[in-house]
């Protein structure tokens, strides 16, 4: 019997609801419409977060400036930038004279679109200690040559030699060999006798016997006289 009246009930608010939408005249509202109505309502989308693109930045310090930029930008970093790790606030014209000595964010996994900054100086310069503060001169280098220390040698004194003096006796004096007379010369004429037959008296006193006037007395000074 419960069951039954819940029933009734129920019927009755139906009836109750299709009547209140009867008009005047009878007529009935779009149905449809209202429905669309409700359904057109707007309902709020759920939000959705995206994780942030990552990549892994390499160790950067102690690299040019140039070839820090290139290995940045080929792990996927885009947003590079760079200043005066002196605090100085040079500006960097070329990136080959210039070296990293601090990157930020440091090595490993990163956002792609976080901005890397690199703290740099000249090629030349020694990094500071710190990002910001002034770089340390160049310690020169000394180099020490230790001398060796002089070595005192002592020479034995040598024994003097006992002089001697040696007496060569005086060569005695050749003697000149006398000059061989030589003969008179200027025969004008021929002695009486044919001398035994000689052909020429030589100019050292000998005769001759050759019967051709060339080469005759070559020997003996040259001829003095012909005879014939």
């Amino acid at each position: 019997m419960r069951q039954r009246a819940i029933t009734a009930a129920c019927l009755l608010a139906v009836a109750g609801l299709a009547l209140a939408g009867c008009d005047g005249d009878g007529g009935t509202d779009d149905i449809s419409g209202a429905a669309a109505s409700v359904s057109a309502t707007p309902t709020a989308a759920p939000t959705t977060t995206q994780a942030a693109l990552t990549g892994q930045l390499p160790n950067l310090t102690g690299m040019p400036l140039l070839a820090a930029r290139t290995m940045a930008d080929d792990a996927g970093f885009t947003r590079i930038a760079a200043h005066d790790a002196t605090g100085a606030d040079r500006t960097q014209v070329s990136d080959g004279d210039w070296k990293v000595c601090f990157q930020q964010p440091g090595q490993g996994p990163a956002a792609l679109s976080a901005p890397v900054d690199l703290a740099v100086v000249k090629i030349a310069e020694i990094c500071p200690p710190a990002d910001g503060t002034p770089a340390p001169s160049p310690t020169p280098t000394v180099t020490r040559t230790t001398a060796p220390s002089p070595t005192a040698t002592h020479k034995a004194t040598p024994k003097p030699r006992p002089t001697t003096v040696t007496h060569k006796p005086t060569p005695k004096p050749k003697p000149k060999p006398k000059p061989k007379p030589k003969p008179t010369v200027g025969y004008t004429e021929p002695p009486v006798n044919d001398h035994d037959g000689a052909t020429a008296l030589c100019n050292d006193g000998t005769l001759s016997y050759s019967q051709h006037h060339r080469g005759t007395c070559s020997h003996h000074h040259g001829v003095a006289v012909w005879y014939k």
